[in-house]
């Protein structure tokens, strides 16, 4: 079927056969990191796509061969990061925090985009950084790497004070909390 394919891990292939059996459930961890000042979305969006990239979770998909669960790695992600404006609402924050709530009670289909990558403005000088990936691609740990990474690369950002992080954590109600 493709050349680059590779077997998944023990551990991706008990998270695939998981969702086998239930596929209405949210295998997926969610996450949000608080930013505020002066905020350059661009250099944002272009700093947490490059984690993502690097650590190749953005750019994975899982298919199958005769039942059994295969990775590949496209050359890039295909869905663009979107941004969504919650500073017309009465209380944005709160706005913001329920589309994450929701967004993360639903299922990620394990056969396509793998990462849901978000950038929701609460303030005008404030956002959250938002990530949903599936688990069969991205964990706790992983996500933590891609974190770091997403600092070290805004470090070569001329102006690195649009970058300041506030708090992070994970989503309320999120399956993995």
């Amino acid at each position: 079927m493709f050349d680059d394919a590779i077997p998944v891990s023990s551990s991706q292939a008990d998270i695939w056969l998981a969702q086998q059996f239930m596929p209405a459930v949210p295998f997926s961890i969610a996450y949000f990191v608080d930013i505020v000042g002066a905020v350059d979305v661009d250099a944002l969006v272009a700093c947490g796509s490059r984690a993502h990239r690097e650590f190749s979770s953005s750019t994975m998909r899982v298919f199958e061969v005769d039942g059994t669960p295969m990775q590949r790695f496209v050359a890039a992600e295909t869905e663009a990061v979107e941004i969504l404006d919650c500073r017309g609402h009465d209380r944005p924050e709160e706005r913001a925090r329920q589309w994450m709530n929701d967004d993360c009670r639903t299922p990620l289909s394990i056969y396509g985009q793998l990462v849901r990558l978000r950038v929701l403005r609460v303030e005008d000088d404030r956002v959250f950084w938002y990530t949903r990936a599936h688990h069969i691609a991205l964990d706790g740990y992983a996500s933590m790497k891609v974190l770091e990474c997403f600092y070290l690369l805004r470090n070569f950002i001329p102006d690195r004070r649009t970058f300041a992080v506030r708090r992070s954590g994970l989503v309320a109600g999120s399956p993995t909390e």
